[in-house]
């Protein structure tokens, strides 16, 4: 009986080791559970799950020029000089010596490969739906192509719609 009480978890002690042991028990089934519904996430439509569990994945369009944005570290802001003014952006946007509609096809040709889906193009503005390799998590980019100074820049926000950080994935996305 005794060795059937120590498998079960059970113990005829009490203090702290019996404390310990539960939970480590529940520990262990939590880990076991969180890996089923990942695993089920996997294999299912990553995508669905997560439009059932957060909503609609596009996060709407943005105002550069208004844009406050979060305290969350799961977002990044790329903008030209003069844009964002109510927002102090992660990176300033390079110029390039092409003009605005050029950079908009180079940029829609990379983006092409990526798989990505479109929530708006507006021939200005465009915003996508990046998700991440495994999981599906969704993330709303918001780029806004610029004429500048001999050629064209452009704003760029990426920000995730689950969680509370994206472990950088959105800078670099950007970047």
């Amino acid at each position: 009986h005794q060795c059937w009480h120590l498998a079960l978890g059970k113990s005829n002690s009490y203090g702290p080791e019996s404390g310990m042991k539960k939970m480590l028990t529940n520990i262990v089934f939590l880990i076991i559970g969180a890996t089923i519904v990942l695993g089920l996430v996997i294999v299912c439509n990553p995508s669905a799950f997560w439009t059932k569990v957060a909503g609609a994945p596009d996060m709407g369009p943005v105002d550069f020029a208004t844009l406050r944005g979060t305290t969350k570290p799961n977002q990044f802001l790329m903008c030209p000089d003069g844009l964002c003014e109510t927002r102090k952006p992660g990176a300033q946007s390079p110029r390039y010596n092409v003009s605005k509609e050029r950079l908009k096809a180079h940029f829609l040709d990379v983006m092409a490969d990526e798989k990505h889906e479109v929530a708006e193009d507006n021939g200005t503005v465009f915003r996508f739906i990046a998700r991440s390799p495994t999981l599906g998590f969704p993330d709303t980019v918001s780029v806004e192509f610029k004429d500048a100074e001999g050629g064209s820049t452009l704003a760029v926000y990426a920000r995730a719609q689950v969680g509370y950080s994206d472990m950088g994935k959105n800078e670099e996305r950007v970047r």
